[in-house]
C-alpha cells in the first residue's frame, strides 16, 4: 500500500503545474500518518469471566435413555430371529 501511494505522489508531483510539490507533500503526510497507526499495537481486549456451564436437564438425560434402551431391544429383537 505505500508504495502505491509513494507513487501516486512522485507522479502527481512530476506532471503538476504547480512545482513546490503541495500535492506530493499532502501524500507524505497521509502516508506517514497511516504507518504510525499500523504500527501502533492494538488495543487491549476486555477480559472477561468464563461462562457459567449449562447442566444437561434430567428431561434430556431421559430422553436418551429411552432411545437408548429403545435401540437395545431392536437390536436384541434382530438376533433372536
Amino acid at each position: 500500500m505505500p508504495a502505491g501511494k509513494v507513487t501516486l505522489a512522485a507522479r502527481a508531483d512530476a506532471y503538476q503545474n504547480s512545482g513546490d510539490g503541495s500535492v506530493g507533500q499532502k501524500f507524505r503526510d497521509e502516508i506517514e500518518m497511516r504507518s504510525a497507526k499500523l504500527s501502533e499495537p492494538p488495543p487491549p481486549k476486555d477480559v472477561r469471566p468464563l461462562a457459567v456451564p449449562h447442566r444437561v436437564g434430567a428431561r434430556a438425560v431421559r430422553c436418551e435413555r429411552r432411545l437408548f434402551t429403545r435401540r437395545a431391544e431392536l437390536r436384541a429383537g434382530a438376533a433372536r430371529v
